[in-house]
């Protein structure tokens, strides 16, 4: 499958499975930074290309990142930070419900 898989931290605490700072791993497939934006404000978490530049944001190249996304191109998904590169399981599809309202 074609994209880029983008990997790094999120804050979202409401999300049931954020450690206790509300962090949480994020990835998304994708066809470049905008289309990560776009992706990422649809549920209203805050983005910055100037991520990249910290390290909190980065080109993912984790076998497990890349085959966890194969089927989600433009999808955010989510994993515990402690259990990040294990298991292609450990990562899920962000739910509907945390969706910015006014966004299908």
């Amino acid at each position: 499958m074609k994209g880029t898989v983008y990997s790094g931290l999120i804050y979202l605490p409401s999300h049931p499975q954020a450690d206790v700072h509300g962090q949480i791993r994020c990835v998304v497939r994708t066809q470049g930074i905008t289309n990560l934006t776009t992706a990422l404000r649809r549920f209203d978490i805050p983005f910055s290309p100037v991520l990249f530049n910290y390290s909190l944001w980065s080109e993912s190249k984790s076998a497990i990142e890349q085959q966890a996304t194969e089927r989600h191109y433009g999808v955010p998904m989510v994993c515990p930070t402690w259990c990040q590169y294990l298991k292609v399981e450990n990562y899920s599809v962000i739910p509907s419900s945390f969706m910015k309202r006014g966004v299908a």
